[in-house]
Parts: C-alpha cells; structure tokens; sequence
C-alpha cells in the first residue's frame, strides 16, 4: 500500500506558500509537536528575536519546560484553537495575546501547531488606567455618600464629628474628606450689611 503522508517539511512550505499567512500583520511562528520553532514571519523575529531551530520555552521564556497553561500544548491535545493573555516573563513591559491551532497530515494526524502572537501592551496599559480611575472614581463617590446622611456639628464652636467619633474643625474636616480647601470671602448680604454705609461702597 503507498504511504500517502506529505513530509512536515513540505506541508509546511505548502502551509507558508498560502496567501493568507503573507498578510497576517501579526507575529506568527510554526512549531513541531515537540515545541521546535520551524519557520517565524518577519513581525515574529521583530519583537522576540530570530529563534528558528531552538524550543519555544526556551527562546521565549527561558524555561526548562513547556509553560504552565501553554495554548499551543492544549492544541497539540485536541486539535482545537485556543487563545491565552500572558505577559512575558524576560520582557516585563510585553503582554501578548497567543492564538494557538493545530496543523493535520493527510491522515488528519497532527503534526505542527500555529501560533499567532499580538503585542496588545498598550491595550493593556490603557485597560490598566482606566481602572485605576475606576477605582478613583468609586472611592471618591463613597466619600460624597457621607453627605448624604446626618453630619453632626457642634451647635457652638462649629466643628465635625467623624466616623471615628473625632471632633474637628469644618474646614479641616472638609479638607482630609474631600480634598478641598476652604478659602474665606463676602457674600453680598454681609458686604452689604457690613462694608457699604449711606449707600456708598468703600471698595
């Protein structure tokens, strides 16, 4: 009977020769079954480095092993695509988004795997401040709920009891709650009842 499997060498020159793989903008690398990193596009070698012939683990990530939670290890497995969020351990300031899919023989066997890598740090950063000004945000209208309730002041010296059972004066009180200073002025009744004689303004 004749051996109709195409070598992985040819099916992967075939593989590259589509198209398709010419206009990812993304990183993408080919990788055998046992992690060995086969052929990486141009954007590839740009953020990691050229590290055709070498373990996957080991180029990217310096390890001794696969990695914990590896996409394209779970493709390996099922044949499925998979796709994972990480941030690269010996570039601290890259995260990536991996997608990872298997690549059959003619017996449908599997082979290879494809994995296709997006620098997504930026979205990541921006994801990251937005949240933090979330997070500003919330405490900021926790602290204005405290108005909504009863705010105990004393009826002769004017101060403000906290939380905590603390007396303080109202502008010192306004002052750690809420960030705001208070600055003193005239309204117009007190300017007119204290500074304007005979209807004429001294200012």
């Amino acid at each position: 009977m004749k051996d109709n499997k195409i070598p992985i060498d040819q099916l992967i020159n075939e593989t590259l020769n589509n198209n398709i793989f010419k206009a990812i903008g993304d990183a993408m690398s080919i990788q055998d079954t046992n992690f060995k990193i086969l052929y990486q596009n141009e954007q590839a070698k740009k953020i990691i480095g050229n590290h055709i012939g070498e373990l996957c683990y080991k180029a990217f990530e310096h390890r001794d092993n696969i990695c914990e939670g590896c996409p394209l290890a779970a493709s390996f497995r099922d044949g499925k695509v998979r796709t994972l969020e990480r941030r690269n351990p010996s570039k601290k300031d890259l995260t990536v988004e991996i997608t990872t899919s298997a690549i059959r023989d003619s017996t449908g066997k599997i082979i290879a795997g494809i994995e296709v890598v997006r620098d997504i740090t930026k979205r990541k950063r921006s994801e990251e401040v937005r949240e933090g000004l979330m997070l500003e945000l919330k405490d900021k209208l926790a602290q204005v709920k405290t108005l909504k309730g009863f705010l105990p002041v004393c009826s002769s010296c004017n101060k403000v009891r906290d939380d905590k059972d603390n007396w303080s004066n109202f502008d010192v009180y306004i002052r750690d709650h809420f960030e705001t200073e208070i600055t003193h002025g005239y309204c117009p009744d007190c300017v007119s009842k204290h500074f304007l004689t005979d209807d004429k303004n001294i200012f």
